[in-house]
């Protein structure tokens, strides 16, 4: 189901172009990992939780190369990068966040669907974080609410 909904993200956003793309333009710069993702950054580090940012997301393809993280207006080169960890989501861990921080001062979390791709490669070396279980309580009273939201909404 995890790779299904993988799959389906990336057919979505076309990963596979884009990568394709990437490598055609940059022949010695190989694609490790990619996929399809909401982006926010900041120039705090911030817990990962549900909110309005990640309403107002961008919605974009990331490519990690063994030189460069690459999304669409965002280029950041590893060796700019002060620290670079994951959390997974979700029941069965079907997506994951990557949070980087970037030696500017700017921190970028970014929600894919969990793929061990990222988790393998060693040119961004990811520490696994503890999603904390109020984010994991305050994501779901926030589905319930829309859910019971939309209920209502078509009962009326």
């Amino acid at each position: 189901m995890v790779s299904l909904l993988r799959q389906l993200a990336n057919g979505l956003y076309g990963v596979s172009g884009r990568v394709a793309h990437h490598e055609r333009e940059h022949p010695d710069e190989p694609v490790v990992a990619a996929g399809a993702c909401k982006m926010v950054s900041s120039g705090e580090d911030r817990a990962v939780r549900p909110g309005l940012a990640w309403v107002f997301a961008k919605r974009t393809v990331v490519l990690l190369t063994p030189r460069r993280l690459i999304a669409r207006g965002f280029e950041l080169d590893l060796a700019d990068v002060e620290a670079a960890s994951y959390q997974t989501l979700g029941r069965w861990g079907s997506g994951m966040v990557l949070k980087i921080a970037a030696r500017d001062g700017q921190h970028h979390q970014l929600a894919l669907q969990w793929d061990p791709a990222w988790i393998e490669q060693a040119h961004l070396p990811l520490r696994k974080e503890e999603l904390g279980l109020g984010t994991y309580v305050a994501a779901m009273l926030l589905r319930f609410g829309l859910i019971a939201f939309v209920v209502y909404e078509l009962c009326k």
